[in-house]
């Protein structure tokens, strides 16, 4: 009711209702009054507590978002009117929603404003509310009341609609929508997609300015393209009344395995779970598969079905990556680069608005999404795209990615800077090699006059062949000749590992990864440098190799081992062969992490290194601490003659 209507009810109480009623009776009524639930421009206005438990003890689906405000607050006032709005909207939306659940009504979410400044403070003090305004979610889960902080945005009554039917169809109805069959889905799909499903922008690094961050957006905008399909994951329930209580927990298939996902991916919004109960004798009870809809038409694709060898979890992950990743070594790394990962292509660009780079990495997405939906392909050949920045300089060095420097402006004198970026590169770990392909910046954008193609022509095309394997691995190998500095340690390149690490069989080696622009190399460099003296001073030099190799510039590419390191300085022993056999019979990487957590990077005394070798390479340890003995000896007898 409004103020006026509550003001006539008192003059008519007071002045025309029959004597004896009392100022005190009207304002009691007017209590009473101002205690109901009101609306006002589609929000619930509450003046109670309590009224959160009544409206959620409704129906056993209801979810309420409410705002707490202060009537004072400018903020508040701004988020109710958007409230306001979002409320608007979300009634025309459920005027089309025809089901979700069959044979259960369909109960909107409601939205609702609460003046925090008159409720009980001890109230407010569970919640964690130290300003206003804030939203909360409110839903009955049997007999508890379960409130979740509101996470999405807030800035556009859209984000805030989008925000609300995630929350209400992730945790009111579902996380897995029980269905009867894949028609049913389908159906669902058709009335309910673009509620259910969305696709959200990523969330950028926060190291990145917001000038960067821009950057960024107008790179990797992809309106113009196609946007990748959504995905569902259906899992065969044929029993009456399925139950998670009791299922086999070593099958990956079960109930309790699929119920564990939907907890995990309930968060994603370009997702959703299935169960159905009429398998049509195609799929077995417990099965799981995966369908991609097309966002444009809301259609099902084909089924695919989980490989019998494939964990769930590895599934999921491999079905919902999208097309192409921005990398960020906390958020996108650990998916790109998990270990069942094997085949990954890297767009390396500017960090500009450089319309070349646009259009490449624009080229790139398209192969990409290409691949993706190529059913037969994605689980056989599962490929990660990503598009690497240059200001992530040591992974552009690790792979021998040239980038234009300030140094390289300022010697240059006013050169033009030369197109050393986009540049794509393909690494393909299966099997027992790594193997590199590039495709350089000269090729993707066309700048050589004899060859005039653009990235839209060479990226598809350069990714087709890798497929058909008509590209011709390369190995990076500086142009530098094999040498020994002063301390004795043999300088190698990627064409001189194979005679000099491998075809040395009497020998044993101590390789050393490195990166020039790598601070923990730098240090490590003096302590390998003394290893090498140390070894030439026992004479151990005629069984025992010293052998540095720069991987910015140099690669491993030899059949008989697989050297690939996550991270440098790495150290690699290569023990002498037995007989006739090959030395990777024994190649073993460096490990032993101090109290720090790190390895090699924070070695001082070159006997530590010794110390690991002996501890399972095959030495004649007598021989070794009679030669170490003599060398103390003949150091001593130096140092008393001087």
């Amino acid at each position: 009711m409004t103020r006026l209507r509550y003001l006539l009810h008192i003059t008519f109480l007071l002045f025309i209702s029959p004597p004896g009623i009392t100022s005190n009776d009207a304002l009691n009524f007017l209590e009473e009054e101002e205690s109901e639930i009101r609306e006002e421009n589609g929000v619930l206005i509450l003046t109670d507590v309590e009224h959160v438990s009544d409206l959620l003890h409704q129906n056993d689906s209801a979810l309420l978002l409410a705002a707490l405000y202060s009537p004072t607050c400018p903020f508040s006032t701004e988020l109710v009117q958007k409230l306001e709005e979002a409320s608007e909207s979300l009634a025309s939306y459920f005027q089309s929603v025809q089901s979700v659940k069959a044979n259960v009504p369909v109960v909107p979410p409601q939205v609702a404003k609460l003046d925090a400044t008159k409720v009980d403070p001890s109230w407010i003090q569970t919640l964690g509310i130290d300003s206003y305004p804030s939203l909360f979610f409110f839903r009955q889960v049997k007999d508890e009341t379960v409130v979740m902080e509101y996470m999405g945005l807030k800035e556009d009554p859209s984000d805030m609609v989008q925000t609300i039917l995630h929350y209400w169809y992730r945790y009111a109805w579902g996380p897995i929508f029980p269905m009867e069959s894949l028609d049913n889905i389908q159906a669902f799909i058709n009335d309910n997609g673009p509620g259910l499903l969305r696709h959200v922008p990523p969330a950028w690094n926060t190291d990145y300015t917001a000038e960067e961050k821009a950057t960024i957006s107008w790179l990797m905008d992809s309106d113009e393209d196609a946007p990748d399909h959504y995905v569902l994951f259906v899992q065969c329930r044929s029993s009456e009344n399925p139950s998670s209580e009791n299922p086999s927990s070593e099958d990956p298939s079960s109930y309790k395995s699929f119920s564990d996902l939907a907890k995990i991916v309930s968060t994603q919004r370009d997702v959703a779970l299935f169960s159905i109960s009429d398998c049509s004798n195609k799929w077995n009870d417990g099965d799981v598969f995966s369908i991609f809809v097309n966002p444009e038409t809301w259609q099902l694709e084909e089924p695919q079905r989980i490989p019998p060898h494939m964990e769930l979890n590895q599934f999921a992950v491999i079905m919902t990556t999208p097309s192409v990743l921005l990398y960020d070594r906390v958020s996108t790394g650990p998916i790109a680069f998990a270990n069942y990962r094997r085949v990954h292509a890297v767009l390396f660009v500017r960090l500009t608005e450089d319309e070349k780079s646009f259009q490449a990495i624009r080229s790139f997405r398209q192969s990409c999404q290409a691949h993706k939906l190529h059913r037969n392909r994605l689980l056989e050949d599962d490929l990660v795209c990503l598009v690497i920045l240059e200001t992530e300089t040591r992974i552009m060095s690790y792979f021998g990615v040239d980038v234009w420097t300030p140094l390289d402006a300022k010697v240059s004198h006013g050169t033009d800077v030369p197109e050393l970026l986009p540049v794509l590169l393909i690494t393909d770990q299966r099997g027992d090699q790594f193997r590199r392909y590039y495709l350089d910046a000269a090729d993707i954008v066309g700048v050589q006059d004899h060859h005039p193609a653009t990235s839209s022509d060479m990226i598809p095309s350069f990714m087709a062949k890798f497929w058909t394997n008509d590209l011709t691995p390369e190995i990076k190998s500086s142009s530098r000749p094999v040498r020994k500095n002063k301390a004795g340690v043999e300088i190698i390149n990627g064409q001189a590992f194979g005679e000099v690490v491998m075809d040395r069989k009497d020998k044993h080696t101590l390789l050393y990864l490195y990166a020039p622009t790598c601070g923990h190399c730098k240090r490590f460099a003096v302590v390998w440098n003394e290893l090498s003296k140390i070894v030439q001073a026992a004479a151990w030099d005629s069984v025992l190799d010293i052998v540095q190799m720069d991987i910015t510039e140099n690669e491993i590419v030899d059949p008989r081992v697989v050297i690939d390191p996550a991270f440098v300085p790495a150290i690699y022993y290569f023990s002498a062969a037995s007989g006739d056999g090959e030395k990777k019979e024994q190649v073993v990487q460096f490990n032993v992490r101090d109290k720090f957590g790190d390895s090699v990077g924070r070695l001082r005394d070159p006997l530590d290194i010794i110390d690991w070798m002996l501890s399972f390479g095959h030495f004649d340890e007598v021989k070794i601490l009679e030669e170490l003995e003599e060398l103390e000896r003949e150091d001593k007898e130096e140092k008393e003659a001087a």
